[in-house]
């Protein structure tokens, strides 16, 4: 696992790709519905897998993140107030407490923001956590 230290210079390498999502319609001018975030390397130019799994496993490199992901998504949505922006997170970080801090910090731009959950799955030991994580982001606007 990667170290608190090389956790704050690895986040460095990231930036998002604003991928649209378009909707067609017969009856209308085909439109973009929203934009799909993705996470990038500058590097590889890629999703950069294994550094943002690693990332995640622990509590403070999800911080690390989620920090990254707050920044970058409010400068995008304060130059473009009216854009949907859809995001995806992994079902392992709702797990953490930082993942729902996320989302109350988040909420003045809830409106905007679209949540999809990666089809990864995770071991839940039957606990009913991601039902009741969607429940409260769905409080905050989300």
């Amino acid at each position: 696992m990667i170290e608190h230290h090389e956790q704050l210079g690895v986040i460095k390498d990231f930036y998002f790709v604003m991928q649209p999502v378009v909707k067609i319609s017969g009856k209308q001018k085909d439109k973009i519905a929203f934009y799909e975030i993705l996470l990038r390397s500058k590097k590889t130019r890629q999703f950069p897998g294994e550094i943002f799994f690693d990332l995640i496993k622990s509590q403070s490199g999800n911080q690390i993140v989620l920090s990254f992901f707050e920044k970058q998504l409010k400068e995008i949505l304060q130059e473009n107030p009216c854009t949907k922006l859809s995001i995806n997170f992994e079902i392992i970080q709702f797990k953490s407490p930082q993942t729902h801090e996320f989302f109350e910090r988040m909420h003045t731009w809830a409106p905007n923001i679209i949540v999809e959950l990666t089809e990864r799955s995770y071991a839940t030991n039957g606990s009913n956590y991601l039902l009741d994580a969607v429940k409260k982001i769905k409080k905050n606007g989300v």
